[in-house]
């Protein structure tokens, strides 16, 4: 990964236009209100992995992740994803990191499976998305967990 530039921003940006985190880049965590960010780039801008709603009093956080298709399966998401869960469980207090995943979704439950995450239910029917109802796979990985694979 290499450091992003803040008009890489550009291609990661909210429906409203406004960027999802400010200025990023690879090397450098910032905190941000309830979450943590982490663009990823090679020559330009191909994913970000976030911490968020982290919640101090109760411990956890949710670990979302995208890559662009054309950057997939090459291994970026898998080591961004490792820094951003070092990072929270390093500097952030919580002892558990949570992820939700569309059932369709089946490289991110891949991912989640590789990075130690523990399956712990599916919502079935959870989510109304473009016309149909989609389930949605809980899924936790404990501070403990974490630190016993590294």
């Amino acid at each position: 990964m290499n450091r992003c530039k803040c008009s890489d921003l550009s291609a990661f940006t909210h429906g409203s236009g406004d960027p999802w985190y400010s200025a990023l880049t690879a090397d450098r965590f910032e905190e941000q209100n309830s979450g943590v960010a982490l663009l990823i780039c090679r020559e330009e801008a191909v994913g970000r992995v976030r911490l968020v709603d982290v919640d101090k009093n109760w411990g956890n956080a949710e670990l979302t992740c995208y890559v662009a298709p054309e950057s997939q399966r090459q291994g970026v998401a898998t080591e961004a994803c490792r820094l951003v869960i070092d990072y929270g469980f390093d500097y952030l207090p919580i002892n558990k990191i949570t992820a939700r995943i569309f059932d369709s979704n089946q490289s991110s439950r891949g991912l989640a499976d590789k990075l130690g995450f523990a399956h712990e239910g599916t919502l079935q029917d959870h989510v109304f998305h473009e016309g149909q109802y989609l389930d949605l796979h809980c899924y936790g990985l404990l501070e403990e967990d974490w630190r016993s694979n590294e």
